[in-house]
């Protein structure tokens, strides 16, 4: 493994601990949401969420 694949390595893993970092936000605000009765809110959290899961598969 060269150091140019190392480094790409990890910038990727990084990018995909701060997406995963996003999605627990997001489902707490989501639960939230829910709690509170604002299903607006929920639908937009839920498909923001479904998106960046089908991103975090594609870099896993």
């Amino acid at each position: 493994m060269t150091f140019c694949d190392a480094l790409a390595e990890q910038v990727r893993q990084e990018w995909i601990d701060e997406l995963r970092a996003e999605q627990y936000k997001d489902a707490f605000l989501y639960a939230q949401a829910i709690r509170d009765r604002s299903s607006y809110q929920a639908w937009r959290l839920w498909v923001r969420m479904k998106f960046r899961n089908r991103r975090i598969r594609r870099l896993t």
